[in-house]
């Protein structure tokens, strides 16, 4: 029940978080240059999705985000989507994840190892989680400030329950 208290159940209440999480990623120098629509859906929705994306490497059995891109003659990203009812630092763990892989085909890096850019959207993740859980640890002014804005859950307060659950999606 105390996970309920932080879940995100539609795309408004994640829009704080996405605007967020791309200060965060400007803070450290890697503007997303594109404002890329974010949805939060339900899992039929994400299951339909990823049958129809090109990009589609799979490495956990279940998917929680997707970041849906089309190359062209210059390449864009179309949408991400977040699987919607998760707690907010799980949420943002994943939409972390999903914009740097839409940083990464929006500055030319297309053909990574499928393995190499999992690896390093979930480098992102983890910073990101670890700016949430320990605000004073990171070297980053705008990821701080970013941070303490939305570090607290619908509620009005982070609750130590949330801290461990940030700890646990961390580890």
């Amino acid at each position: 029940m105390e996970c309920m208290g932080s879940a995100i159940m539609d795309t408004g209440d994640c829009q704080p978080l996405y605007y967020s999480i791309r200060d965060y990623y400007e803070g450290m120098n890697m503007k997303l240059v594109q404002q890329i629509p974010m949805l939060l859906v339900d899992r039929q929705a994400l299951n339909e999705a990823i049958v129809g994306e090109k990009h589609g490497f799979l490495h956990v059995p279940e998917t929680r985000g997707l970041c849906l891109s089309e190359e062209q003659t210059v390449t864009s990203v179309t949408a991400i989507l977040v699987l919607y009812g998760l707690p907010r630092l799980l949420t943002s763990a994943i939409l972390a994840h999903e914009l740097m892989h839409g940083w990464l085909r929006l500055n030319g890096y297309r053909n990574l190892n499928p393995e190499v850019e999992e690896g390093i959207c979930q480098v992102l993740s983890y910073m990101w989680l670890e700016s949430e859980i320990m605000p004073a640890s990171t070297s980053t002014s705008s990821a701080s400030s970013s941070s303490s804005s939305s570090s607290v859950s619908k509620k009005g307060g982070r609750s130590r329950t949330e801290n461990k659950l940030g700890e646990f999606f961390m580890h």
